[in-house]
């Protein structure tokens, strides 16, 4: 039986994360995953993922981003902080594995993470190079810092004239509004998302899902993709940790398969041991919520398996 409790941890400076586990209560976990989900969701979209995990041995956690689900900030939601609203969330993130870890101190930790997530997970694995056995990367994407320069610009000029905590509409259809342009028949603007129109569906019905980010927000993003194609923040990582990198080729975020094959590239540049790629033919930006998600969960588990005793 798997069971689904609800907790919270407690941050550095005193805020609440909502933290999810899923367990199966039959048997001993004999690894962790922590999920860090992406930009405008939460925790809960990933429950069929996790439960499917867990019907393997595995123990799952993932908590609410700060300004997500039930980490909303100040009650605002797609707002961090007002400063270093970036490394704030990395220090959640931090505070959750130490949790996880005091849990399972004997069983080998995973991270994954999604789009924002990923770029969050890519975070951590410089600043905590040896804090995680493995490292899962869903709907990442490569975004040095000479293609954000315009983006940073905006949302600095937008951080100035407006409150930190505003919903910036402008910097919003700049990220967003071209991610639907290939696609044919589109009915939503997020289509982008999912072949799977009920997916998208619930996505849009969803009052904690596809809300405009703040001005800070989006500055705090570009502060983290900058950090993490940063060339000597990148020779920070463990390249001894294992890292499995899937998409599908026609994610917008990964700029259809091109951006996604150049962090496995600037990766294996980087000289890690143990890297592998998996790009969908015709898959969106949730491969976990696509139309083939069985054959998805099925090879992150192999990956899994092949790399870590769990049967």
């Amino acid at each position: 039986m798997i069971t689904k409790k609800s907790s919270s941890v407690k941050a550095f400076d005193g805020k609440s994360i909502h933290l999810m586990r899923w367990l199966n209560v039959n048997g001993k976990p004999k690894l962790a995953l922590h999920i860090n989900h992406g930009m405008a969701e939460y925790v809960e979209r990933y429950d069929h993922f996790a439960r499917f995990l867990c019907e393997n041995n595995i123990v799952v956690f993932a908590h609410d981003h700060r300004g997500h689900g039930y980490t909303q900030t100040d009650g605002k939601l797609g707002f961090f902080d007002k400063t270093d609203g970036w490394e704030i969330v990395v220090r959640d993130i931090k505070s959750v594995h130490e949790v996880i870890k005091e849990e399972y101190p004997d069983i080998p930790y995973i991270m994954l993470g999604h789009s924002m997530g990923s770029f969050l997970s890519r975070t951590f694995a410089i600043k905590y190079p040896n804090d995680i056995d493995g490292l899962i990367l869903s709907g990442s994407g490569y975004h040095p810092g000479s293609k954000a320069i315009m983006g940073k610009l905006l949302a600095n000029i937008q951080r100035v004239l407006f409150k930190p905590h505003s919903s910036s509409a402008l910097l919003n259809y700049l990220t967003f509004g071209s991610y639907n342009k290939t696609y044919e028949n589109k009915k939503t603007k997020f289509d982008f998302l999912s072949r799977d129109e009920e997916v998208v569906k619930k996505y849009l019905e969803d009052p904690l899902c596809g809300f405009v980010c703040s001005n800070s927000f989006f500055s705090d993003l570009i502060y983290g993709l900058d950090f993490i194609h940063n060339e000597n923040n990148l020779q920070k990582i463990n390249k001894e940790t294992p890292i499995y990198i899937f998409s599908g080729d026609a994610d917008p975020v990964g700029d259809y398969g091109k951006g996604i094959e150049k962090v496995y590239e600037m990766y294996k540049n980087l000289g890690v041991s143990d890297i592998n790629l998996k790009l969908y033919t015709e898959g969106r930006h949730e491969m976990l919520n696509e139309i083939n998600k069985k054959e998805v969960y099925n090879d992150v588990l192999e990956w899994i398996k092949t790399r870590f005793a769990i049967n």
